[in-house]
């Protein structure tokens, strides 16, 4: 990950970049810059993924340094990207340059072309306009603050109030999280006029008139009408899955993978070991709750697979109240689950280590239903709906896969599937 930080209004001058580049600079340890071009500044820390050399650094600029950006994240599909941009003259291997080249080209257009993980921002200082978004699915943070006339956005909310920006509690979101268990579902954050860029959304700022636009880039109803037949459907979720990992895997410098006892992270080993070529063995960081039925550890059951070293943290209830405080910093307010404290203590190995790139199966076993709750869901549906034949052949394999012997007349599934 890599640190941004923006500011326009007439107190530009005012802000400490250097200030702001310290708050960052554990989002990215490996370079840092800022411009400040008359009421805009534009702060970096960078994490070098792509392209090593100095000439990454940001903030990054055209030939005629009319157009600058502060870019975090990655675009998977910039390769491909630079082939439709054969006209412009790139003078990095970066995928930060693809960014101007395609807004230069396309115009602000150019968002819906990237494919990856990304917030970004870019001033247009002819045009007099600032174009900022985040990635279909939000996986890199955007906040903002608007007050007036003065835009404040970064990647961490502490580091806006390193520049000024005074913080106070948002009462509404602290009831949604602790009475309705809600929470990262709006623009809202924890803290008040705090905002923060949706999945898929762009904010428009022109410097002249201070009009303020936020829209949608990207929605997933677009594709709700798109079918594949059945019969090819698993040829084609392989296809895409191969062609994702493969594009996810270009990078620089060593990556790893965060590896659970689930179908999600194990079905990513296998892909990345079977169809890429590793210099050295496939690190995989696991975290295991010793003693319990909890313990990822105890099914990964694969320690002989070739191609793959193994990491394990010992999660330990013990040291939880004395790391609680780092933790809500890092994560700059209330979570979701103790898994957090899990995988975050699995990225300290990961650090440890020297991996920079990490793959995770998150989302994975909720596409695939690789838990078993799912999988009851799915029975009873299919009973209620009175497709016995498909579900008979269903219960043959659940039978196996998780020791019951359910029948379509057994009184324990009967039981089963008229519960709530």
């Amino acid at each position: 990950m890599c640190g941004i930080f923006g500011y326009i209004g007439s107190r530009a001058n005012s802000i400490d970049p250097k200030a702001i580049i310290q708050s960052l600079k554990h989002r990215g340890p490996d370079d840092d810059g800022y411009i400040l071009k008359d009421d805009v500044l534009l702060v970096h820390t960078r994490l070098s993924i792509i392209d090593l050399s100095p000439q990454g650094h940001q903030p990054m600029s055209n030939d005629d340094k009319s157009i600058w950006l502060v870019f975090n994240g990655e675009i998977y599909n910039y390769i491909e990207l630079k082939k439709e941009l054969y006209d412009y003259r790139f003078k990095t291997e970066t995928d930060t340059e693809v960014i101007i080249a395609a807004y230069e080209k396309w115009g602000i257009d150019f968002v819906k072309k990237l494919r990856g993980m990304f917030s970004f921002v870019l001033l247009d200082s002819k045009k007099r306009k600032i174009f900022c978004a985040v990635d279909r699915f939000g996986i890199k943070p955007f906040y903002f603050y608007r007050k007036g006339n003065e835009l404040f956005f970064s990647s961490e909310i502490k580091t806006l109030a390193v520049s000024g920006v005074g913080l106070s509690a948002d009462d509404n979101t602290i009831y949604d999280y602790m009475v309705l268990g809600r929470l990262n579902h709006s623009e809202n954050t924890f803290f008040k006029n705090v905002k923060q860029l949706r999945p898929s959304q762009y904010l428009h700022y022109d410097l002249e008139s201070s009009e303020f636009t936020i829209g949608e880039y990207w929605s997933i109803l677009d594709y709700a009408d798109e079918r594949v037949p059945k019969t090819d459907l698993v040829d084609y979720i392989q296809d895409k899955l191969l062609e994702s990992i493969s594009i996810h895997l270009r990078s620089d410098v060593e990556y790893g993978l965060n590896l659970s006892s689930g179908l999600d992270s194990n079905f990513l080993r296998c892909l990345i070991t079977k169809t890429n070529v590793l210099d050295n063995p496939l690190k995989c960081f696991s975290f295991c709750f010793t003693g319990t039925s909890y313990d990822e550890c105890n099914d990964l059951g694969a320690a002989d697979v070739s191609g793959v070293e193994y990491f394990k943290t010992e999660v330990k209830s013990s040291s939880l109240f004395s790391d609680l405080e780092k933790i809500i910093w890092a994560q700059e307010g209330p979570i979701g689950g103790a898994g957090v404290y899990a995988f975050w203590l699995n990225m300290k190995l990961v650090q440890q280590n020297g991996i920079k790139v990490i793959l995770s199966g998150q989302g994975a076993d909720e596409l695939f239903c690789g838990y078993k709750y799912y999988y009851e869901t799915w029975l009873k549906e299919l009973y209620r709906n009175r497709k016995f034949k498909e579900l008979e052949k269903e219960l043959f394999f659940y039978n196996r896969e998780h020791a019951t012997d359910f029948t379509l007349d057994s009184a324990s599934f009967l039981n089963f599937v008229n519960q709530n």
